[in-house]
């Protein structure tokens, strides 16, 4: 696990993650600083987490988020692709997000804009925006709704 406080780097870019977890959380990169106060972009990276009874691939509270190109998966049966905290604006882009129980779980229920991606598993939630995406049986989605 990456875990990242008000040191974190404003850029995570070609980094491969892979968590094979056996406590009752593991996570791929945790970032649960909500005074941070420059934005974090995560770009054409690999996240994978799985093994643990609780999966999460990328655990963020902070003010902003993009994440770009890249594909962030938790596996198991409670597993959840990106969870988000705090107000801000979080930014998911030609990426690909899984995750049984959720793909997104925005628990701000704003500020959250997914677009051109795939959402592979359980639904976002929370009030997300999404713009063309589509999931895993390449359903499309115009949007403002999400899959």
């Amino acid at each position: 696990m990456a875990f990242l406080d008000t040191s974190a780097p404003s850029e995570i870019r070609d980094v491969q993650i892979k968590v094979s977890g056996t406590s009752p959380n593991a996570y791929g990169i945790y970032i649960d600083e909500f005074s941070l106060q420059h934005s974090i972009r995560i770009t054409s990276s690999t996240v994978d987490v799985g093994g643990a009874s609780n999966n999460t691939g990328i655990h963020f509270r902070g003010l902003q988020l993009n994440v770009e190109q890249s594909q962030v998966r938790a596996t198991g049966s409670n597993s959840i692709g990106i969870l988000l905290y705090f107000g801000g604006t979080r930014l998911i882009e030609h990426s690909v997000v899984a995750g049984a129980s959720y793909t997104v779980l925005n628990q701000v229920s704003t500020g959250a804009f997914i677009g051109a991606s795939r959402l592979q598993g359980g639904p976002s939630f929370g009030g997300a925006t999404c713009a063309g995406v589509y999931d895993e049986s390449f359903t499309f989605f115009a949007g403002p709704a999400c899959p």
